[in-house]
């Protein structure tokens, strides 16, 4: 008898760790949906820390990234700069104040950024910012450079503690947040030179639900939105959308935002620009909203990164985000989207095309310049690429690209020509290398005439 009985305890006690496997398995696949009752799924949780400031007092939409704006300038009187500042909130932001844990007082926000000098050779190319911003606008960032200059290269943003301190901004922005100026002070103290910015665009960021199963294009596997379906749900499961994307001051500005919210497939969203606030005002066709979600399937996120602003001509840098339930890994890219400013208030997309001569030899020279670089990288291990044939590599030049003040940068995303954990992969052009197939008449002159 007593032999039986520990058998059955024994039973009954594998037959229990069993079912809790069960049940966690079961948690754990459905926790990669969003459940609006229960909360996040881990990933979603990720992008809303960064995205939406948690505390009570703000809505929804109201992003932890409290201002975001671009500005253009000058140091000194003659040495031209963009920057874009982003005062960050996050956890800490409430309805009436910014408070921060030490070493930060009440009503000191995080100020974040970077900064590009528009003559080519000015210390680095694309340097980190970092400092404090107070209730009052006044502010102090550190100009920080990579050590290792590669970082500067190929990301907008790289670890402050692999990085030099360079200089200094003590300033103070006006009360529209449409000017600043102050001081620039060099990391050695010898320096202290004056500056002035002029906000040219301010960053926005738009989000939007959509029903997955109401949507043709969906790639959702409705067999597996089966095992979550519950009665009298009026949807399913939905996407969540994030774009952010820059509106310029200027009167281009409705038109630079409709082109960009068209690029990404957003073909029924418009945007109109409110005359007294400047405030966008967007109008979609019907949208589901949060409360008709019970699981969130698939998280897109589209930003807008103005890359190089010298009108004309404007470049920017594209990233593409998406977390779909059950992919092996999130999926990232990096691509180029170059416009030109018409008239009073229009604006065109350009391509490559647009800005050289697309002659058979001046294309061929560009592509051997990428495929130069692709191995440089390849042979330091900076990269692996897996697009080895000669005649994949005939037509590199054909990749969507970014402007620096005196290269191109084409862009290969994830996947392209190198396998994903390589991720993103740049090449760069001089246009000194190609000065010969720059029309005198190509928006690109503007450019040689700033490095000069």
């Amino acid at each position: 008898m007593k032999k039986s009985a520990k058998r059955i305890a024994v039973l009954i006690i594998v037959f229990l760790i069993f079912i809790a496997y069960i049940g966690y398995f079961v948690y754990t696949e459905q926790s990669t949906y969003l459940d609006l009752e229960k909360g996040l799924s881990p990933m979603e949780s990720e992008i809303k820390e960064q995205l939406i400031c948690p505390e009570k007092g703000l809505s929804p939409t109201e992003s932890a990234i409290l201002e975001d704006y671009f500005f253009t300038g000058l140091i000194d009187d003659k040495h031209p700069i963009q920057v874009n500042f982003i005062r960050k909130g996050g956890a800490w932001v409430n309805e009436n104040n910014c408070k921060l844990k030490p070493p930060y007082q009440a009503g000191v926000c995080p100020l974040e950024g970077y900064h590009l000098y528009l003559k080519p050779g000015t210390l680095s190319e694309h340097l980190l910012l970092g400092g404090t911003i107070d209730d009052q606008g006044n502010f102090q960032v550190y100009d920080m450079a990579p050590n290792d200059p590669a970082n500067s290269r190929f990301n907008n943003y790289f670890d402050p503690k692999d990085s030099t301190v360079v200089g200094k901004f003590s300033g103070r922005f006006d009360s529209g947040r449409t000017a600043a100026s102050g001081t620039w002070s060099s990391a050695d103290g010898k320096q202290h030179l004056p500056f002035k910015l002029k906000r040219v665009a301010v960053n926005y960021l738009y989000e939007r639900y959509k029903d997955e199963d109401s949507d043709e294009d969906s790639n959702m596997d409705h067999k597996e939105s089966e095992l979550h379906k519950e009665k009298n749900d009026p949807c399913n499961s939905c996407s969540i959308i994030y774009v952010r994307y820059p509106l310029l001051d200027s009167s281009h500005g409705k038109a630079l935002a409709n082109l960009l919210f068209q690029e990404i497939g957003e073909t029924d969203v418009t945007i109109e620009v409110d005359t007294t606030s400047g405030k966008p005002n967007i109008k979609t066709e019907k949208t589901v909203t949060a409360s008709d979600c019970k699981y969130i399937h698939t998280i897109y996120y589209h930003e807008f990164t103005i890359a190089l602003y010298v009108p004309p001509l404007i470049s920017l840098k594209k990233r593409y985000f998406s977390e779909i339930h059950l992919a092996a890994h999130p999926y990232s890219g990096d691509t180029g989207f170059n416009v030109l400013l018409v008239g009073q208030d229009k604006v065109r997309k350009i391509e490559l095309k647009d800005l050289i001569r697309a002659t058979p030899s001046c294309l061929r020279r560009i592509n051997n310049i990428i495929r130069e670089d692709l191995h440089k990288q390849e042979a330091s291990g900076r990269i692996y690429l897996y697009v080895h044939d000669e005649e994949e590599l005939e037509k590199l030049y054909t990749r969507s690209f970014i402007l620096r003040p005196d290269r191109f940068i084409f862009m290969f995303p994830t996947y392209d020509i190198a396998p994903y954990l390589v991720g993103n992969i740049q090449a760069e052009v001089l246009f000194d290398s190609i000065e010969d197939c720059i029309p005198s008449a190509s928006p690109l002159r503007i450019l040689f005439q700033k490095k000069k």
